[in-house]
């Protein structure tokens, strides 16, 4: 009797659960029929928050536009002086130095290329002629040719060429 009653519990539990089980397929079975039938709903956003969003990000990009055509432009700048150091004769060792001391003179009048023959002309250290400027100094190895013309027009005796 006990086995009667345990198969008649189970059968059932199966009933409930298969009658459950339906319900739930019924159930999704009406909700995708209702998803079919309504369309999904689009988010709508006004006017005026649009043109924000997009004025944010046009406002990002220029900036980051600016940035970069200010970097370029420096470059430029920089190469140009580079060259206007090279074509006067600046030696290569001294072309910065000669930069930062033109840009000081630079104002509404002097452009930059007036500024630096300036500084090649007051500071003819920094050209490459001037590496072979003499001082007007010698030294004990070096003679002029005159040397012996010269004593003798003062009388003196010519030097000992050993």
């Amino acid at each position: 009797m006990e086995e009667n009653q345990t198969t008649q519990v189970t059968e059932e539990t199966t009933k409930e659960t298969a009658e459950a089980a339906e319900a739930v397929r019924s159930e999704t079975a009406a909700e995708k029929k209702a998803d079919t039938k309504k369309p999904q709903e689009e988010k709508v956003i006004p006017q005026s928050e649009l043109d924000g969003i997009i004025e944010k990000r046009l406002k990002r990009e220029r900036a980051a536009s600016d940035e970069k055509m200010q970097k370029a432009m420096q470059e430029i700048n920089s190469l140009k002086s580079r060259n206007i150091c090279y074509r006067i004769g600046i030696r290569d060792d001294a072309v910065d130095d000669v930069i930062v001391l033109a840009e000081r003179l630079v104002d509404d009048k002097t452009d930059l290329a007036t500024a630096i023959a300036r500084v090649a002309e007051k500071y003819p250290a920094f050209s490459k002629s001037a590496s072979s400027a003499t001082t007007g100094v010698r030294t004990e190895n070096t003679q002029s040719k005159n040397d012996d013309a010269l004593r003798a027009a003062f009388g003196l005796k010519p030097h000992n060429k050993n």
